[in-house]
């Protein structure tokens, strides 16, 4: 109890000189005269943006919400001072086909939870694997994989596994149990966002897209994004196995869950014709994804179809009171269009360009004599090391992957850099940085201590092994 309130108060200390240091930093920008390089909106875009990372690091606001601000901000600065560029830029975002992608993927995650189909599912390959504690480990990580491409939300897939965790308590020894509890509760959280960044189903992944195919004009596929990172994901994937298995130890030659699925099973019945429609519907979608390499569908338009399909009246699965209730209207469109309106400003003033040198020189010239794998090891440190200050991954693609896009196009140095960056978006050491690992958390299973003994050695391996199998992965895929 001592350790849990010692660790509320340093954070919120913490926030508290973060939020103060941005308006302060934002506030010095804003009282500066235009430079050479950098005019007057320039300077606003940036104090703008430093303000907003403030609002999003320490989340006093819902993230949207500060979001909204931060545009607020930029269209009544571009009134007060007759700049069109910031008037015209500063909720251009809400126009990017990724913010609607993210939006189609929540609808489609909700018809999920509403139908019973994703917990169906998942029950049904827990009961395949009952029998041990290593085969129940085994089980989650197949369980978790599989959601990936169903529920394109990780908040999502880590509150419908989590029901299942609870669901197990009571059935063994108390020391026993506890291993269970904490082992499954860590591994839920941790294997929904490593399997997000590498399918098209997360916000973190949906907006890279957006910005690579902005800045690169480099089309990806949903089929191909998949595979840049699948070697990596395995990695991580089979690492947490062991990881799990050996640091948090249950002794039972029997894992008796096989109880609780059977009466979950009963529960739900024979299969309805809301879960029969719903799984018609959603796997029409995920067929189309998957051959998009055949069909030149986009990603975005095949998930903008079927959450239509899924919302028609009558035909459709989720019914007006659903869309209150089961979708997050401020993750998309609300958040993902306002940094995307934040960002286009901030391209538009040139600042993005001026950040982008500065990264240059201040964290990889150092590099720019090494070859490639090195420079991709300093990438993707970066962005572990960015994840720590912006928290949620999402927010940290958001806000620097445009940077990074922007230094890699003017060199030429190809998309394995800003690849890079994306996977490193996903090392998470502290509680605070992902919201899957703040709602598995606060079940009570575990503790932040329980979290490093399993993320650091992750992270260790995901930095040297993953960044060394993509890199040779992406060799022979052509892609560096």
């Amino acid at each position: 109890m001592m350790e849990h309130f010692q660790f509320r108060s340093f954070t919120s200390c913490l926030r508290m000189f973060v939020l103060i240091a941005s308006i302060l930093s934002a506030l010095y920008l804003l009282s500066l005269a235009p430079q050479k390089e950098i005019d007057k909106a320039a300077l606003i875009s940036l104090s703008v943006l430093i303000f907003t990372l403030g609002l999003w690091i320490t989340e006093y606001l819902p993230m949207a919400v500060s979001g909204f601000i931060g545009c607020f901000l930029l269209y009544s600065f571009g009134r007060f001072y007759n700049y069109d560029i910031l008037v015209n830029n500063s909720f251009a975002g809400f126009a990017n086909s990724s913010v609607w992608f993210v939006f189609s993927g929540l609808i489609i995650g909700a018809a999920m939870e509403i139908s019973g189909l994703a917990r169906r599912i998942s029950l049904i390959f827990l009961s395949l694997t009952k029998s041990s504690y290593s085969k129940l480990i085994l089980g989650f990580l197949l369980i978790s994989a599989i959601l990936v491409f169903l529920i394109p939300s990780t908040d999502a897939r880590t509150v419908t596994l989590m029901s299942l965790v609870v669901g197990m308590s009571g059935f063994h020894a108390e020391e026993e149990e506890k291993n269970l509890m904490k082992g499954l509760s860590i591994l839920v959280p941790i294997s929904s966002g490593v399997m997000g960044v590498g399918v098209l189903a997360s916000v973190t992944s949906i907006t890279a897209v957006g910005f690579i195919e902005q800045y690169l004009s480099f089309q990806i596929s949903y089929l191909r994004w998949l595979i840049l990172f699948l070697p990596a994901e395995v990695l991580s994937m089979i690492t947490l196995y062991f990881l799990i298995t050996r640091i948090f130890p249950c002794h039972l030659e029997e894992v008796s869950t096989g109880d609780y699925v059977e009466q979950e099973l009963k529960k739900l019945g024979a299969f309805s014709p809301v879960e029969k429609k719903t799984a018609l519907i959603i796997g029409g979608a995920v067929l189309l994804w998957l051959t998009g390499f055949l069909t030149s569908l986009r990603p975005d338009i095949i998930a903008m179809a079927c959450a239509s399909v899924l919302l028609l009246p009558r035909f459709g699965v989720i019914e007006k009171k659903d869309l209150r209730t089961k979708v997050n209207w401020l993750i998309a469109p609300i958040f993902l269009g306002t940094a995307f309106s934040i960002v286009d400003c901030l391209d538009a003033t040139g600042i993005l360009k001026q950040m982008g040198n500065f990264l240059l020189n201040s964290f990889i010239n150092p590099f720019q004599s090494e070859g490639y794998y090195t420079k991709m090891l300093a990438v993707s440190g970066l962005s572990g090391g960015m994840h720590l200050l912006t928290a949620h991954s999402s927010m940290l693609i958001a806000s620097f992957l445009p940077i990074i896009l922007q230094w890699t196009s003017s060199l030429h140095l190809g998309i394995g850099i800003p690849l890079m960056f994306i996977w490193g978006s996903q090392f998470e050491l502290l509680i605070y940085q992902s919201s899957s690992l703040t709602v598995a958390f606060g079940y009570g299973a575990f503790k932040g201590s329980d979290l490093l003994k399993i993320a650091f050695p992750l992270i260790i391996i995901d930095f040297f092994g993953g960044d060394l199998l993509l890199y040779g992965w992406w060799k022979v895929l052509g892609v560096i």
